[in-house]
C-alpha cells in the first residue's frame, strides 16, 4: 500500500496527490476499501487506465496485482 501511495506521488507529484484527501484519511485508518474506492471516484483512476485499475487492487488487497 506504500508502494501505491509512492506511485501515485511520483506520477502525480505532491501537490495533486495531496489532492486526494479522503483517499489519505482512509489509509490512516487502514481502511483500505475506502481508499480504494476513493481511487476510483476521483478523475485521475479514468485517465490512467490499467494502471489505476492494479493499483487500486493492490491497495484493497495488500498484495501486487
Amino acid at each position: 500500500r506504500q508502494e501505491v501511495v509512492a506511485n501515485m506521488a511520483y506520477n502525480l507529484g505532491k501537490s495533486r496527490l495531496a489532492g486526494f484527501k479522503k483517499m489519505i484519511a482512509a489509509c490512516d485508518m487502514h481502511d483500505w476499501n475506502e481508499a480504494a474506492d476513493q481511487m476510483i471516484d476521483s478523475a485521475w483512476y479514468s485517465q490512467v487506465g490499467n494502471r489505476a485499475v492494479r493499483l487500486e487492487q493492490e491497495m484493497r488487497t495488500g498484495f501486487i496485482a
